[in-house]
């Protein structure tokens, strides 16, 4: 004789779990959830304007974190470029458009690969007076930097160059991002150097 998994929940327990079951199938204390979150911003997707691309990144939400880690040390400059290349496209056709662009790393990350080139930024399109670069001495202090960015909403995005994550800050960037529509992008220390 099979049981049904309810059958060994106790009285008590099956009586509040029905209630709660009808109150959420009458729609009871729905407007009470939401007043007491906070607002989140319509989520768009990103788009690089090639359609099997596109697909088969199925829609990423725009008001999030993303991460790229580059394959090895030599790789680091194309998914630089990359990246510059998908805060452009975020950026163009968006309401925060006339905003900044803020590009964080961290100090040791510049004597190792070198900053953006002005030229090349000009080369590429970009306008280097709409880039805010920044550098800080920690990851720490770069996870930071970008969530206070994201939530002020003074920047179109934020980029940031780290070699670790912490979990726990990148949950609350990625809180951040979706809290003020603001993208933030990661640039991960390369696979062969970590």
């Amino acid at each position: 004789m099979s049981r049904d998994p309810l059958d060994i929940v106790p009285a008590g327990r099956t009586v509040r779990l029905a209630a709660l079951k009808a109150m959420l199938n009458a729609g009871v204390g729905a407007g009470t959830a939401a007043a007491a979150s906070p607002p989140v911003v319509r989520e768009r997707s990103l788009s690089l304007g090639v359609p099997v691309i596109d697909h088969a990144l199925a829609h990423l939400p725009a008001a999030a974190v993303h991460e790229l880690v580059p394959e090895s040390g030599c790789d680091v400059a194309a998914a630089t470029g990359f990246l510059l290349a998908l805060a452009l496209t975020l950026r163009r056709d968006d309401a925060t458009a006339d905003r900044p662009i803020l590009w964080l790393t961290r100090r040791g990350a510049l004597q190792e690969a070198g900053a953006l080139s002005g030229h090349g930024l000009v080369d590429l399109g970009v306008d280097p007076g709409r880039l805010i670069l920044a550098a800080a001495r920690r990851d720490e202090d770069v996870l930071w930097a970008l969530e206070e960015a994201a939530r002020a909403g003074a920047v179109a995005l934020a980029v940031g160059e780290v070699a670790k994550a912490d979990l726990k800050a990148t949950q609350r960037l990625a809180l951040a991002a979706r809290e003020q529509g603001c993208p933030v992008l990661l640039l991960r220390e390369a696979r062969g150097l970590a």
